[in-house]
């Protein structure tokens, strides 16, 4: 199952009336890439385990870490992890952090 499989049988098996459309959606960081941030005070919409996927050291039988070319041979590992899921009305775009000039004495 795909993680949108899995947010539209959430929201079916759950009974949550709402119009997913697979970008309406989305994490907090996933808000954030596009350039928006969650409003304050906004709880989750709702919850659900995505699949999440991490680089790990690949490892042989013995449990050592597989070496090439000088450096650790890499192996994708997916697991669930629960997932915290925010509307499109609950974000706002991104305000722009002025950084500001210090004074070098």
């Amino acid at each position: 199952m795909t993680n949108l499989e899995i947010i539209i049988e959430h929201l079916e098996q759950n009974g949550i009336d709402f119009q997913y459309d697979g970008n309406n959606l989305q994490t907090f960081a996933q808000w954030k890439q596009q350039g928006y941030s969650v409003k304050k005070g906004e709880k989750a919409f709702t919850q659900v385990d995505l699949w999440t996927m991490k680089e790990i050291d690949a490892k042989d039988e013995n449990g050592k870490t597989i070496i090439e070319n000088g450096k650790a041979k890499k192996e994708k590992k997916f697991y669930l992890k629960l997932a915290s899921l925010f509307t499109a009305d609950q974000v706002e775009k991104a305000k722009i952090k002025k950084k500001s000039k210090k004074k070098v004495a």
